[in-house]
């Protein structure tokens, strides 16, 4: 449907589609020194000035993604490494960590081996898992809140020997 046409009222994100690709196409014809398309030219003279604004709405959409998809702030781990030793054996374990670019690692392993996966977040075209990362960095905080009650399930308090792990965590 033409998101301009009487029928259809815009919505604000059509409204904002519209606008950056007005400003888009106007921006790049000014600097290449080009006079402005007819009115007349077909939609298909502009399919890359489109894909450039929806690149461009990906972008600044992701900076709203870091935060909980009601809108509400995150509530961010102290550490960025919390690990708990399961309650069923003393060599079972699993550590959620945020690394350099806040994605979400999740690592388990017990005394037949392990593994971990990873969760990105929407910034550098990750992101395909924002439910899940959001639930991973809620479970940190909660592993860190388990961690102070019962030091003596905290993975890293029993690998540093005792001591709390650098950054702020248990």
């Amino acid at each position: 449907m033409n998101p301009t046409s009487a029928c259809h009222t815009p919505s604000t994100q059509e409204a904002q589609h519209e606008a950056l690709l007005k400003a888009t196409i106007a921006f790049v014809l000014e600097q290449g020194g080009y006079p402005p398309p007819p009115p007349t030219a077909p939609p298909e003279t502009f399919e890359e000035y489109h894909a450039f604004v929806d690149r461009v709405q990906a972008i600044t959409a992701a900076p709203r993604a870091a935060d909980s998809l009601q809108g509400a702030p995150i509530a961010w781990p102290k550490a960025r490494d919390v690990g708990r030793i399961g309650d069923m054996s003393p060599s079972a374990s699993l550590r959620v960590g945020l690394d350099s670019g806040n994605d979400v690692f999740v690592s388990v392993w017990s005394e037949d081996g392990g593994g971990s996966v990873e969760f990105c977040n929407g910034g550098g075209g990750g992101g395909r898992s924002m439910r899940t990362r959001l639930a991973l960095i809620a479970l940190m905080v909660a592993m860190e809140q388990d961690n102070a009650e019962r030091p003596d399930l905290d993975w890293w308090a029993l690998r540093m020997g005792g001591s709390k792990q650098e950054g702020g965590g248990a």
